[in-house]
């Protein structure tokens, strides 16, 4: 809505003068235009408003056509209490602009008729109103021609409705096509219900509103506790039927709270009709992924020239073959559009090397190849073999299959194409499948149990999928602006060119595509390598025993009995064989092996004794504490402060050493003296032996007198023979055990034993 200035003039929130508002439009720069009334000037969109007179303006507005739906009100009070009194009428309603068509005054019933008492003034509004307000105003319209009808044959209302609706539905009366589009045909009980309807004063139940009360106003919507109930069974339980939603709200509810089925039934359609994405997304989400989620972007815009990026894919195959059902493996180049199918009784590792060694050689190298994150795409083997082609592998994201979205075209294009026409197709999904089990069962039982039979073998089935790709390359795609695929490989080829294999790289390439055992990794024993319990053995794996290397099988030699083996930089090494299978001398290999290891362990310890020479490390040791001593020498710290220390201990030994000095510095005593000093010092020994057994432990006590023994110290006879019998207790045997000397103190204890015997048996000879 535009307004000039001389209507916005004293409006909330603007100036009170026209000049005022003028310059506030051009300082603020508001959106203008020629004013498209009379008196020229300038007008003013709504938008650009200040807020507070655009809520008056709309104030306004909503003042104002309330005030004309009352007087609408009014007039149709009118027009239906003149229906039934029968009076002659004049209809000064707008009729409505309904769907955009025009209507036009009635003419007479038919030329022979006189003109009507009443005639309609037809008044076209500009604004269309709704459906339910088009339907009043149309039964209003017909009700009042029924009502001249009846008045100018003079017969009774029932009798008039009957014949009126006979030349209605007959279209011999003039009829707007905007009535003809709402109401085509009528009814004299239509008529009757109507006028009904005016009699009881209910005006507004002419209008086409059903339900319009009761919209919003279920129990379920004006229940939160029920309507949440609902929402959450189609949330968990999508499948699930009207009555089993009742049936679990009447286990959760109160039965006051519970509608009716019906009223379940028409909620859930609404909800599910408000909200088709959600409701696709929780009973199918890979229905929702292609018919709703946004694809507004493309995974590919950066692919420009021909073997860019591959994308590869593997699908069961949607046919039943004469040994079984089979598996697809799908390549195609997003940039050409050309693809490739191979068929494998299951999708594993070899089988997709053995698609890119086709493709490879057809097409050429590519420089990248994008795939799921399927065991077999993630194999050693594929990913060990892309890497030293030079081929980049790209894994999608896990259950995103619209990151390789050509493929899975492909796949598609391929499925719900010729496939479903050939003999043995199984259906595309499990209710596919049933319908045409079903089928079949239906023949069996009609053709008089005649057996399906399946005619085609893999090797047919291969053939027809080669003669399909072909046909498939060489037709028009929208995706390259009507071209094939053929010709845009032409083009993009001369643009960069594409990169092949030479003859000479095929035995190349067949060897890096080749099965490897286990993860491909193998470590190199005294006896060979060993795969399947199998050794293969070569003269030149003498350098790598101990050591991990890759092996493969050769792919053309089927008895397994020659290996590839490569270092773990991927060099080659050598040609592993297995004598059990080839034939080889193994004592053979065995002299070669050994004889090359003697010389090269030979060589490489002359060459290490010459670097050892030139290098001089015989003063190494020497070499190191002297530099050990100069770093330390250059180190010098700052003095420490010091406290002398003493204790109790300390002064005692001080006074010991003292009383030794002392005695050392005195006399020597006289020899006779000496000799009884001596003498009394050997008694005093004893006795204190003796004090000193009864403190000892034996263990102790033995230890004691074998130190004495050593030192060669006197000892009692009475100790020596007790030595001699605590030797062969159990506890002198594990004191003997614990002395480092004990075999000697054994020996010697022994001895005495001896002697001891000896003695006694002179003694009792005597």
């Amino acid at each position: 809505m535009w307004y000039s200035s001389v209507e916005l003039v004293g409006l909330p929130g603007l100036p009170s003068s026209q000049r005022s508002i003028q310059r506030l439009a051009k300082r603020e720069k508001w959106p203008s235009r020629l004013r498209q009334k009379r008196g020229g000037g300038w007008e003013y969109p709504l938008s650009c408003l200040p807020q507070e007179t655009q809520a008056a303006l709309l104030a306004a507005c909503d003042t104002q056509s309330e005030a004309q739906e009352r007087e609408r009100g009014k007039v149709v009070k009118q027009l239906a209490i003149a229906l039934l009194q029968g009076e002659a009428t004049h209809y000064p309603l707008p009729i409505t602009n309904y769907q955009g068509m025009v209507a036009t005054a009635p003419e007479a019933i038919s030329p022979a008729t006189p003109a009507p008492i009443v005639t309609t003034t037809t008044l076209v509004t500009e604004k269309l109103q709704s459906k339910a307000e088009a339907t009043k105003d149309a039964k209003l319209w017909i009700l009042q021609e029924m009502r001249q009808y009846q008045t100018k044959r003079g017969i009774s209302y029932s009798l008039a409705c009957e014949e009126f609706a006979a030349i209605y539905n007959q279209k011999k009366v003039e009829i707007p096509s905007w009535i003809l589009a709402l109401h085509p045909t009528i009814s004299r009980v239509n008529l009757l219900r109507w006028f009904k309807k005016l009699q009881e004063g209910r005006f507004e139940a002419l209008s086409d509103a059903r339900g319009k009360h009761r919209k919003g106003q279920t129990k379920i919507d004006t229940s939160p506790v029920v309507k949440d109930l609902v929402t959450s069974i189609l949330l968990e339980f999508p499948h699930a039927s009207i009555a089993l939603i009742k049936q679990g709200l009447l286990a959760r509810l109160e039965p006051e709270l519970i509608p009716s089925e019906t009223t379940i039934w028409r909620w859930v359609a609404a909800w599910k009709k408000q909200n088709p994405q959600l409701i696709t997304a929780l009973k199918s989400p890979d229905q929702f992924r292609s018919r709703y989620m946004a694809s507004f972007g493309k995974y590919n815009e950066d692919i420009a020239y021909a073997n860019q990026q591959w994308q590869q894919d593997s699908s069961p195959a949607d046919i039943l073959l004469v040994d079984g059902r089979y598996c697809l493996i799908f390549t195609i180049d997003v940039a050409t559009r050309r693809g490739s199918i191979l068929l494998s009784k299951t999708s594993k590792s070899t089988a997709l090397a053995a698609s890119l060694r086709t493709n490879i050689l057809a097409w050429g190298v590519p420089e990248s190849l994008k795939a799921d994150n399927g065991k077999e795409y993630t194999s050693i083997l594929i990913r060990r073999a892309l890497s030293e082609i030079g081929t980049k592998h790209i894994f999608c994201q896990p259950f995103q299959p619209w990151q390789k979205g050509v493929v899975e075209r492909f796949i598609r294009t391929f499925s719900h194409g010729l496939l479903e026409l050939l003999p043995g197709f199984i259906g595309h999904n499990v209710t596919e499948r049933k319908q045409i089990e079903a089928r079949q069962s239906f023949e069996e039982r009609f053709m008089g149990g005649k057996e399906i039979e399946i005619k085609i073998t893999a090797q047919e089935f291969q053939q027809f999928c080669n003669r399909w790709c072909r046909i498939y390359n060489s037709t028009p795609h929208s995706e390259l602006n009507g071209k094939t695929p053929l010709e845009v490989h032409q083009k993009l080829a001369a643009i960069k060119p594409i990169l092949v294999l030479g003859e000479d790289k095929v035995r190349a390439l067949d060897i890096l595509l080749a099965e490897a055992p286990g993860k491909g990794i193998r470590r190199v024993q005294k006896q060979g390598i060993q795969v399947e319990g199998a050794f293969f053995i070569a003269p030149e794996l003498e350098a790598y025993i101990g050591s991990d290397v890759q092996v493969r099988f050769d792919p053309f030699e089927y008895d397994m009995g020659h290996l590839f083996v490569f270092d773990r930089d991927g060099l080659f090494i050598t040609i592993a064989n297995c004598p059990e299978r080839t034939g080889i001398n193994r004592q053979k290999v065995a002299i070669e092996a050994k004889a090359r290891q003697k010389e090269r362990i030979k060589e490489e310890i002359r060459e290490l004794k010459q670097i050892a020479k030139a290098t001089k490390v015989e003063d190494l040791a020497q070499e190191i504490l002297n530099y050990q001593e100069e770093k330390i020498s250059n180190v010098a710290y700052f003095p420490v402060p010091t406290v002398e220390h003493d204790s109790e201990g300390l002064q005692a030994a001080q006074e010991a050493v003292t009383a030794l000095d002392e005695l050392q510095s005195a006399p020597k005593p006289d020899p006779l003296i000496a000799d009884e000093l001596k003498t009394s010092e050997e008694i005093l020994s004893r006795f204190e032996t003796r004090e000193t057994r009864k403190q000892l432990s034996p263990d102790e006590r033995f230890c004691a007198l074998w130190e004495q023994i050593k030192a060669e110290a006197n000892i009692a006879l009475e100790d020596l023979n007790w030595m001699v019998v605590y030797s062969k207790t159990p506890s002198g045997k594990g004191v003997l055990l614990g002395l480092h000397d004990g075999e000697e103190a054994l020996a010697y204890l022994r001895n005495v034993s001896l002697q001891n015997n000896t003695a006694l048996a002179a003694n009792q000879g005597r």
